[in-house]
């Protein structure tokens, strides 16, 4: 009967730990980061397509701006997501709960003709159906690169003025 118990107990252990190694591989596979890169390239395709109130409607808005200011903000920005393969690469989502999450992926953008690629993290948070993003992220990637901008416009004044 002892070693029954000793045969029995051992059986039990290693059942225990084959379930306890399954459990991080059953959440990454709870399709989360399906829905989240869904969700991120539904977002990029509303902006690139100029449905910035649509877009608005798929952020964490913050209480400062409103949605007209907004919209008026992603519709002066000079930088807009690329479109096909290059919009979202190489994402690794890390769920916190199934209402929050991180997302880190390498975004392509367009900015006049130049094409360049930012990898960012974002926060994301599952409301409803959708997982949104923070409407600060948007708008911050959205603005492009001023100093660029402006180191360009300076350096062609300064030539001219050399002539």
């Amino acid at each position: 009967m002892g070693r029954f118990l000793v045969v029995f107990a051992l059986v039990t252990v290693a059942g225990m730990l084959s379930v306890v190694r399954q459990l991080p591989a059953a959440f990454a596979d709870s399709g989360i980061e399906t829905e989240v890169r869904r969700d991120m390239e539904s977002a990029l395709d509303l902006w690139r397509d100029g449905r910035y109130a649509d877009l608005y409607e798929q952020v964490i808005p913050t209480g400062k701006q409103s949605k007209e200011t907004f919209v008026r903000k992603m519709t002066i920005a000079t930088r807009r997501p690329t479109c096909c393969w290059d919009k979202v690469q190489d994402v690794r989502v890390t769920v916190k709960n199934g209402t929050t999450a991180t997302v880190r992926a390498k975004l392509g953008f367009e900015e006049g003709v130049e094409a360049e690629y930012i990898t960012r993290t974002f926060k994301v948070v599952k409301q409803g159906d959708v997982w949104r993003f923070s409407q600060a992220d948007i708008v911050s990637l959205a603005a492009g690169s001023t100093r660029k901008k402006y180191l360009q416009k300076h350096r062609s004044n300064h030539a001219e003025n050399s002539r």
